[in-house]
Order: C-alpha cells, then structure tokens, then sequence
C-alpha cells in the first residue's frame, strides 16, 4: 500500500549507455531550501522537479564508463517507476550552515496543491518505462497468439466430434430402419397366425416300442453311476453283475440277428 519503486541511472554521454538500479521507498523526502546548492523550492510540484532534475557529472567527479574502459562526462538523475496506493511526502526542514557549521531550521514557506497530477512527474525522464510497455505489449501480443492456438486447436476439436457425431447419427438411423422393418414383419406374422384356425391333434396312447440300442443307452448310464458309488456301497456288486449279464445277452441276441 505505502510501497513505491524509483530506479536511480547513471548514462554515458559518450557511449549512451546507462546503468539503473531499482530501490523501494515508503516515503520521499523534500528539501525546502539547499542552503549549499543555494535552491530553494517554494510549493510541493517545484520541489518533486529538483527531486527529479539530472545531475552532470563531469570534471573531478567524471563516471568511469565499463564500456568505454574510462572516465567518461555521465548524467545521473532519479525516475519514478511505480507509485504506491498512498504516497507519503516528509519535508526536511533542516539544513547545515557552513558559515556558522551547525544545523539550521528552514521556516519558509510551502504550498500544497489540492490535488497533485503526479503523471507528469512519472513521465519525466521516462525512456525506460517506454521501453518496458513495449516489451509488455509484445509480451500480450505474444500471449493472445498463443491463446488464438488454442482456441483453434479446441474449434478442430469439436469439428471432429461433430463430424463422428454425424457418422454415429447416420448409422444409428439406419439400424433404427432395420429394426422397424424387422418389428412390421413380425407384427404381419403374428397377425396372420392369429387368424389361421388352430387344429387340436388326437393323442394317440402308443406303446413306446424298446429297442436293443435304447436298451444298452439306459444301461450305460446305470453302469456308470453305479462305477461311481462302487468305492461307497460293495452291495451294489451283485447288481452290477446282473447288468453286466443282461448286456452281453442284449449283445449275443443282436449278434445273432445281424450277422457281419
């Protein structure tokens, strides 16, 4: 909320080039009067353009260029990157008197405006801020492209959902027919039965003649589930026997009938 950024820059003059380093502030801090400098400023919007009025720095006090491998004339100043929500402003009412070598109240006098149109100070000595939303932009440019793919690769998507959509529409139409058909057909079916004359047959109580092959089928099944309770019941023994006697009888008569 109370948290601002400025960059502090030093730039070339020979070679253009300039170094900045970003700093946090709470507050800014104005100087009333510079008894040194011999400034003076006397309302709030004068005193933040001396805040951000560059410096020269040449002569003694020339900036050693990494560049250019020297000391090169360089400006330095300060610029205001961001603003905080709330900006507070402390006024440095003192200054230091070198004739008398001691601290000195400033009791001038220093007006405030009833609103502060703080774009124009941002907007001074502005060229990096200008270089960043030029990167901002390209990097929205950059980001609504790759939205844009997106958005394409979802509308491929639904087109071949739509397009299968279609197929399984199609093939389902066409069983529906089928089935349709199939059902009015059964229903013609169903309705010529109905009407036919239903004929009640006589029963006729026949013996069922025995013939030897019913015979030894019926044998066969007794024998083997009599071969499976054997291990249990050894009565069952003599009945097997028995059965095994009719068989070959069966089989000697059967012989004889039809010879080889």
């Amino acid at each position: 909320m109370y948290q601002g950024i400025y960059i502090n820059y030093v730039k070339c003059e020979n070679c253009q080039n300039q170094n900045e380093r970003q700093e946090y502030f709470l507050d800014i801090q104005m100087t009333i009067k510079n008894i040194f400098e011999g400034t003076q400023n006397f309302n709030l919007e004068n005193a933040f353009l001396n805040f951000l009025k560059p410096e020269q720095l040449s002569g003694q006090n020339q900036y050693f260029c990494e560049i250019c491998q020297g000391k090169q004339n360089a400006i330095r100043g300060t610029f205001i990157q961001k603003l905080p929500s709330i900006l507070t402003i402390q006024l440095n009412r003192f200054g230091f008197d070198y004739q008398t070598m001691k601290r000195v109240k400033i009791n001038d006098l220093f007006e405030f405006p009833f609103i502060l149109n703080m774009n124009t100070f941002i907007k001074y000595f502005y060229s990096f801020l200008n270089k960043q939303k030029k990167q901002k932009i390209e990097d929205m440019i950059i980001f609504l492209y790759k939205k844009s793919r997106k958005l394409q690769t979802k509308t491929n998507k639904q087109k071949k959902q739509t397009k299968n959509n279609k197929k399984y529409l199609k093939t389902q139409k066409k069983r529906n027919k089928k089935q349709k058909q199939s059902l009015k057909k059964k229903k013609y079916l169903l309705k010529n039965l109905q009407k036919m004359p239903v004929q009640n047959p006589k029963k006729k109580n026949r013996k069922k003649k025995c013939n030897s092959n019913y015979l030894l089928q019926k044998i066969n099944k007794v024998k083997n589930t009599i071969q499976k309770q054997l291990n249990k019941s050894l009565n069952l023994l003599h009945y097997y026997k028995i059965l095994e006697f009719k068989q070959n009888k069966i089989l000697h008569n059967k012989s004889q009938i039809h010879p080889h």
